[in-house]
């Protein structure tokens, strides 16, 4: 049975990995807080990547999940926020026991405005923003070192819906009956959502399939308009763009292409319009 430690265990992706693995690997989680009550028979330690003194006991796998906690409202600058959680993963990396492999969760954002659609693993990768900064940092200190797998998900949608993403702003629009129309940003935008169980489900694949790839785009490879989505959930005639969710920099279509990590024998099970109506509708 695989040994395996999912940094970052309790957050959105992380409850929803340690339920999948149930059974099939030990699972040690570490994060700052304590998993709930929902996930059985598993071992937590209490800690976080940053802290130098961060001790990683044997595995076999290392699931990294840990962000840094809302990046882009760091007090420092971004020179300087990039250099600590730089200096920060290098750290870790040395602590991996040495039969250990990574599984560095990145992100979809870590590709480059412009870019064709879809994208593929290996089209230029230089984010704008500052979360895609860190996460592309990460990926070239791990690629040098040699210890491990980049997977990057689409825009992950579940239940709960993960903080800060266009779903769940939605979402608790529609759940406040003071609300009589939902706020929007771009609804012309075209975004490839994969629901978390699928990605989950990707990341297993990779742990029990040795692969020859380094980096795997773990997404349903195709493009959906929020306004679509919008009519299915019945809430389109509600819709009012808000100056404050609409950015101009904002590319329409941002899909990337899965084929390389469909080849490990890895499917999409769910599409995300049906899957929000069993949700929310």
């Amino acid at each position: 049975m695989h040994k395996v430690v999912i940094l970052g265990g309790t957050g959105f992706i992380g409850r929803h990995l340690s339920d999948i693995l149930f059974g099939e690997c030990e699972r040690i989680l570490i994060s700052r807080h304590p998993p709930g009550s929902e996930l059985h028979s598993i071992n937590w330690l209490q800690g976080d990547y940053c802290d130098p003194h961060l001790k990683i006991p044997d595995c076999d796998w290392i699931i990294h999940l840990a962000t840094p906690s809302h990046p882009s409202l760091c007090s420092d600058s971004p020179t300087s926020t990039l250099e600590k959680y730089g200096l920060a993963f290098k750290r870790l990396l040395k602590k991996m026991p040495s039969k250990s492999r990574m599984i560095y969760v990145s992100s979809i954002h870590v590709y480059s405005q412009g870019n064709l659609q879809p994208m593929n693993e290996d089209d230029l990768a230089e984010p704008m923003h500052l979360y895609g900064q860190i996460k592309r940092q990460d990926e070239h200190i791990l690629l040098h070192a040699q210890k491990g797998i980049i997977v990057r998900p689409s825009q992950l949608y579940g239940f709960p819906p993960p903080p800060r993403s266009i779903l769940s702003d939605w979402q608790s629009q529609m759940c406040n009956p003071d609300l009589s129309v939902i706020k929007v940003g771009n609804l012309k935008l075209e975004r490839d959502f994969l629901h978390v169980r699928d990605a989950c489900l990707a990341i297993r694949q990779l742990i029990f399939s040795p692969q020859k790839h380094l980096i795997f785009n773990v997404s349903s490879g195709t493009g959906v308009a929020l306004s679509e989505i919008a009519n299915a959930l019945g809430i389109l005639d509600k819709c009012q763009q808000d100056k404050l969710r609409f950015r101009q920099d904002e590319q329409i279509t941002w899909v990337a292409d899965n084929t390389r990590m469909i080849k490990t024998g890895w499917k999409v099970t769910t599409n995300v319009i049906d899957e929000l109506k069993k949700m929310w509708v």
